[in-house]
């Protein structure tokens, strides 16, 4: 591809034999290296006669997704081969779209910029020193870039599942994720192999790709949400970036959230591979995030850019919630989200993110939007539809005694609607992932099919204060007539209060024959329901409760869900609702009920 006839002659004859071996004589392997070199020597001739000048400088280094918002950021980092210093006049690199093939000038060089023998240069770059400034933005791949002398193209790298032949050399290199690089291993070496020649490594602009000797610590952490005020696993990994087998031992250091330190052997670790390291860390109680610092020392390698790591994490529940769910509406009714801030100060949801299990990702809006605190916002797989949708049962509930009339803001998702009820083949759960501008995880909910294919109805949220990492207990069908609560409290939001007495707890229901709820209520309270749910949020059954006092009501349950049959050992949950005359929830209580029935929980 290149104009660099011996660079390219001499490659040849030290790669060429490792695609087509010879017969195993040494009479045959001596005559094939002969021939190998009087054909450089041809080619140089040639070179030196007739053909225009070479070119030895190569696409070294690309940086095209960047966490979060890539502008800016991205860069193109160029190796020159030779020993003597080179200009860089005429020389232009472009960005290729994978799909389309049009190019776009990234970057173009003037008469007076050049890049001294065996160093780099960087085009783009915000936080890269001396970076000439980038034209376009690169995007995520499968694309390409190509590096051009006066129009002629001199080096092409294609990354990704590329269909476009003409955009890369031989085969593809592979599709770096957010935050790593595509690097040459090692820099400068370029066999025309896109493969073969890139690697994903860490961004180093301006710096050696790849070292001989180079430990380096990374937290693949992109989903990590731990819960407040409990402990919390990091899983830190060891690479070996360098070119050689690493054998030493390396001390790992926890200087935040607190005080760790580790010595870990490394034995003959190859090159490219890694080994994990998990420390068990103590979540804060009452901040919304806090910080991981952590770092290397001892025999490391050369590299000192790669052993050192500060990160923010969020932790659940945060700021923001996501409080309630319709993912099976009525035919022609439109999926939403109810989401809850529940924090002191308002949040800005500009460049914030939404995505389903399949991590198919969407940017809720480019633009400013604030989330006020103690309000409630819908987003929609279609907002004008669904506020049509509430304006009406506004105007229908007007004259409903202590009805909630109010109609909360809905928006769409800028960049298309997530599947909220599109199952993994692998998994009955769907996970939704929110991730603030900077990619940090702010809420995700995971959740199974409550609904067994009722339409029409949502599943809420137990509480606001409960962390959404639980394992089963945080969602719950809705109860409402109406079959959700936009905009207002949730029907299964409840409160741990004295009132509510479970006897005998555990109930064994092979020696009791049932277990007595009951609980006091207050003027004006004239029904009591009570909802046994299972830990996954499947409603069990309903109990009407009956009035055997002035403010004292009870029921009883036999230890069978709705169909009669018995439930299995485990833990459930009770929630009571009290209702006024006119049927409104006034009052909710929870409490856990422990069943021992001689079989599993289902």
């Amino acid at each position: 591809m290149r104009m660099k006839f011996g660079v390219f002659s001499f490659q040849f004859i030290y790669r060429f034999p490792r695609i087509y071996q010879p017969k195993p004589c040494c009479r045959c392997r001596y005559a094939f290296r002969a021939a190998s070199l009087m054909l450089a020597v041809i080619l140089n001739f040639l070179y030196a006669t007739g053909a225009p000048a070479g070119v030895e400088v190569v696409i070294n280094e690309i940086y095209y997704d960047h966490p979060g918002s890539d502008s800016g950021y991205e860069y193109v980092e160029l190796f020159n081969q030779s020993t003597e210093s080179f200009s860089l006049g005429g020389i232009c690199i472009e960005f290729a779209d994978g799909r389309s093939g049009e190019r776009r000038l990234y970057f173009k060089f003037s008469d007076g910029d050049s890049i001294a023998g065996g160093s780099v240069i960087t085009a783009g770059g915000v936080e890269v020193p001396g970076a000439y400034p980038g034209l376009c933005v690169l995007q995520n791949g499968p694309d390409a870039i190509i590096l051009t002398d006066k129009g002629e193209i001199v080096d092409r790298v294609g990354y990704g599942n590329l269909d476009l032949q003409f955009l890369y050399e031989t085969e593809p290199a592979p599709d770096a994720e957010a935050g790593s690089s595509l690097s040459r291993k090692p820099d400068g070496w370029d066999s025309d192999i896109n493969s073969a020649d890139f690697a994903v490594s860490n961004p180093s602009p301006g710096q050696v790709n790849f070292y001989c000797r180079d430990i380096g610590i990374s937290f693949p952490g992109g989903d990590f949400f731990p819960c407040r005020g409990e402990p919390a696993e990091l899983n830190f990994i060891l690479h070996n970036y360098g070119l050689r087998h690493f054998t030493g031992t390396v001390k790992l250091h926890l200087a935040r959230p607190l005080p760790y330190c580790s010595s870990i052997p490394l034995n003959n670790l190859e090159p490219g591979c890694s080994v994990s390291k998990a420390v068990t860390v103590p979540v804060p109680e009452s901040s919304d995030s806090f910080v991981v610092e952590a770092f290397l020392e001892g025999d490391r390698g050369q590299n000192k850019a790669n052993d050192q790591l500060v990160f923010s994490v969020l932790t659940s529940p945060g700021l923001l919630v996501i409080n309630e769910i319709m993912y099976r509406p009525e035919e022609g009714s439109s999926e939403w989200l109810e989401l809850y801030n529940r924090g002191p100060y308002e949040v800005n949801l500009r460049g914030w993110s939404i995505s389903d299990s399949r991590n198919r990702s969407r940017r809720i809006t480019g633009s400013d939007f604030l989330f006020y605190p103690g309000s409630y916002l819908l987003l929609a797989q279609e907002p004008q539809s669904l506020l049509s949708e509430l304006m009406m049962r506004a105007d229908f509930s007007k004259n409903r005694p202590g009805a909630n009339v109010s109609v909360p803001e809905v928006i769409g998702v800028e960049g298309g609607w997530p599947v909220l009820n599109d199952y993994p083949v692998e998994s009955d759960m769907e996970v939704i992932t929110i991730r603030d501008r900077r990619g940090r995880v702010a809420e995700r909910a995971g959740y199974e099919d409550l609904l067994d294919g009722e339409r029409g109805r949502s599943i809420e949220r137990y509480s606001a204060l409960v962390c959404g990492s639980m394992n089963g207990g945080v969602w719950h069908r809705c109860g409402s007539n109406d079959g959700s609560t936009p905009g207002a409290e949730n029907s299964v939001s409840g409160r741990i209060t004295a009132s509510l007495t479970i006897t005998p707890n555990p109930f064994m229901a092979g020696r009791n024959c049932s277990v007595e709820i009951s609980g006091m209520v207050g003027e004006g309270l004239e029904g009591f329901l009570v909802r046994i749910f299972r830990m996954n949020g499947k409603e069990v059954t309903r109990i009407f409760g009956e009035k055997r006092g002035a403010h004292y009501y009870s029921c009883f349950w036999d230890g069978r869900d709705s169909t009669g049959e018995p439930v299995g050992t485990g833990l459930y949950i009770c929630a009571v609702e009290y209702f006024s005359s006119g049927g409104c929830v006034l009052g909710r209580e929870k409490k856990c009920i422990a069943v021992s029935s001689g079989a599993p929980s289902r």
